[in-house]
């Protein structure tokens, strides 16, 4: 096939105008099953983002997420032809969905389903343990800079809306909320096939948030004490270990 058919098909594959599609499609039965084709396409788009983003589609209803979904796809059509992470965009797009814009916090619900289902396929890597740790020489440990595990997402919100998504992600009750703006961060990772999660202090995150990005031990508690809180960032270390938190091939000495 030549270029050409690829991008008329892919042009009526997007708007659903098969006139581009004429010198194709042999006659009305042709341009039926292109119908049927397109449909089955939108519709496996819009079932993967509410499998993605579970709780979005729980707080909204089916009859509001589906056509918010249809037109992310009509927006962010896939790029890879698997679908398992599809809608990286998602919260941003829901965030400028005119009919959710009374529903401020709905992005900060889509952001933390993201980093759940990013944390769920995220690569395996050797965890850092602290029977490895005690091997090393203690003087060496303020300079270790393990980095995190490929599962850990540290998400920061700007509506408090765990409570909110971890019931709904557990199915469990929970009482009324009231809602207003405010920072949160939410911690995500995967260790021995669970996925858990947590929120976090200021001064975790930024302990967190330093080795992520190449620090050392001793400057990640830096970072974290400089916030001034009344947390041990001694104990993020401890804390990391326990939930295999760090990657051991990341280890190096700064």
């Amino acid at each position: 096939m030549s270029e050409t058919f690829y991008q008329d098909w892919s042009a009526a594959l997007r708007s659903g105008d098969a006139k581009r599609l004429q010198l194709y499609l042999a006659d009305d039965s042709a341009r039926r099953r292109f119908a049927v084709y397109r449909n089955n396409v939108v519709s496996a788009a819009i079932e993967a983002l509410r499998a993605g983003y579970p709780v979005v589609n729980q707080l909204v209803g089916d009859s509001f997420f589906s056509p918010m979904a249809k037109l992310y796809w009509d927006e962010h059509p896939p790029q890879t032809r698997s679908m398992t992470l599809y809608g990286s965009c998602f919260a941003d797009h829901i965030a400028a969905y005119g009919p959710a814009a009374e529903l401020g916090y709905l992005p900060e619900i889509a952001r933390l389903d993201r980093a759940w289902l990013e944390t769920h396929h995220a690569g395996e890597a050797e965890v850092l343990t602290g029977a490895t740790v005690s091997a090393l020489d203690p003087q060496a440990l303020p300079s270790l800079a393990p980095g995190l595990h490929p599962s850990v997402r540290a998400v920061t919100l700007s509506w408090p809306v765990y409570d909110i998504w971890a019931a709904h992600r557990a199915a469990r009750p929970l009482g009324e909320t009231a809602l207003e703006p405010a920072a949160q961060h939410v911690l995500l990772w995967r260790h021995q096939g669970q996925i858990g999660h947590a929120v976090l202090s200021p001064a975790h995150h930024a302990f967190l948030g330093a080795l992520g990005a190449g620090s050392s031990l001793e400057q990640a508690v830096s970072a974290a004490s400089s916030l001034g809180e009344d947390d041990d960032p001694a104990g993020f270390f401890g804390h990391a270990l326990s939930h295999g938190l760090l990657a051991a091939p990341a280890l190096q000495h700064t």
